[in-house]
Parts: structure tokens; sequence; C-alpha cells
């Protein structure tokens, strides 16, 4: 006997309703994470990326860091960009 796949968007059932408002609330409540502003130039001068701006510490620490300290420090890179160039 085979099985039929089972559509979980299907409005047409109670799981399938579940899952479609499950779904639309993550995608609203679920903060998309800062994409990180590396361009793969990865030299240090200065303790500063040449290539992105941050600093050693805010690349070591990049991935435990908050949406907002990841914006200040793409902020704050590009800042020091301009005062190496």
């Amino acid at each position: 006997m085979t099985v039929p796949p089972i559509n979980l968007y299907n409005i047409d059932s109670p799981l399938g309703v579940y899952v479609g408002l499950l779904d639309l609330i993550m995608r609203k409540t679920m903060k998309k994470p800062v994409e990180s502003p590396c361009i793969h130039v990865c030299k240090l001068h200065d303790n500063v990326c040449i290539g992105c701006g941050r600093t050693a510490e805010e690349l070591t620490e990049w991935m435990r860091m908050t949406n907002e300290q990841k914006l200040a420090a793409i902020e704050n890179g590009k800042k020091r960009l301009e005062e190496l160039f």
C-alpha cells in the first residue's frame, strides 16, 4: 500500500491551516541574520581587515554578535576603511 504524500500547506485541512499560519508567524517574527561584509580580501593592517574594515575582535566574534552589533560593526568598518584609504 502506497501512502500519498501529504501537502502540509493544504488550506482545506486543519493541519494545513495550522502549518500555513505557523510558517507565516515564523517569517514575520524571525529576523534575518545580517550577512557578513567579507569580500574575501582578508588581510589585517593595524588590527583592521583591509577588505571589510572589521577589527580582528569583530571578525572572531561575528557569529556570536546580535544583528544590532553586526550592523554597528559594518558601519564602523566602513569608517575605518575610509580612514585607511
